[in-house]
């Protein structure tokens, strides 16, 4: 599925659908890769879905600290940045096999900078074009591909 973006507010409301989503899902593990170069909203679409799944304060960017977490009401959110890493160790120190109690969500910037590829639930592709961007939207996750579907379609 292919969704353009017209604008920064497009890329926000796409990471609101997903949160939507996602609340509504059954699975207790989720993991969304985010692919795309530099400025092309990867971050964006990942803040607006963590706010989305209520987290209230500011959702930094984890371009500098590679690891950011957020719990809210029913999700624990793992928000990393693979953009610096190049090797297993540092990824392993991420711990992303992590048991939690609430529903777990792994969102993962630059996922193409793992050493060792983890399946994914879904996979968010973003290109640049003109002044837009262009999603393309993949995975396993065919209820939450079938509901942003029915948005843009």
């Amino acid at each position: 599925m292919n969704i353009l973006l017209e604008d920064e507010s497009a890329s926000i409301e796409l990471g609101r659908l997903l949160s939507d989503a996602l609340r509504s899902a059954d699975e207790e593990k989720f993991e969304i890769h985010l692919e795309g170069n530099l400025g092309a909203g990867k971050t964006t679409i990942a803040r607006s879905l963590i706010n989305g799944l209520g987290w209230q304060g500011k959702v930094k960017s984890p371009t500098y600290t590679i690891y950011e977490e957020y719990q809210v009401k029913d999700f624990l959110c793992k928000h990393i940045d693979l953009y610096r890493i190049d090797n297993q160790e540092d990824v392993d120190m991420l711990d992303l096999e992590t048991v939690s109690e609430k529903k777990l969500l792994i969102l993962i910037e630059w996922p193409e900078n793992l050493p060792n590829k983890r399946k994914f639930d879904l996979k968010i592709s973003i290109v640049h074009k003109n002044e837009s961007r262009l999603v393309k939207l993949s995975g396993i996750a065919s209820k939450i591909i079938k509901t942003v579907e029915s948005k843009y379609a």
